[in-house]
């Protein structure tokens, strides 16, 4: 699919994206939501992932319902499912789980 984006990109050095970052942190209480509701294990994320890659949706790059707190092993699983044809199931999976958690906390 060819969404992969270097993370040297000038983008991820910019004040909007570390903003953007910070409040998705907080947000998930610093934890990983996949592994918390795929894997019922509670571990704290590495990595801020778009939901939905800022390559195909530009537009959504700091918009916080398509970002989500992961581990950098639940981010390289995530993009293997993209990558093995369950994109939109993928996508549709990680929307749940950030709604999910947002009710819980409501």
């Amino acid at each position: 699919m060819g969404h992969k984006v270097c993370m040297t990109d000038d983008f991820y050095k910019t004040g909007d994206w570390i903003k953007a970052r910070a409040k998705c942190i907080q947000d998930c209480c610093g934890l990983d939501l996949y592994s918390l509701y795929v894997h019922g294990v509670i571990e704290y994320g590495f990595t801020v992932h778009h939901i939905e890659p800022i390559n195909i949706t530009p537009e959504l790059r700091l918009t916080q319902s398509n970002l989500i707190y992961l581990t950098e092993s639940n981010h390289q699983i995530v993009h293997s499912l993209y990558d093995s044809g369950k994109y939109v199931e993928t996508i549709a999976l990680l929307y749940s789980l950030k709604e999910r958690f947002a009710r819980g906390r409501g």
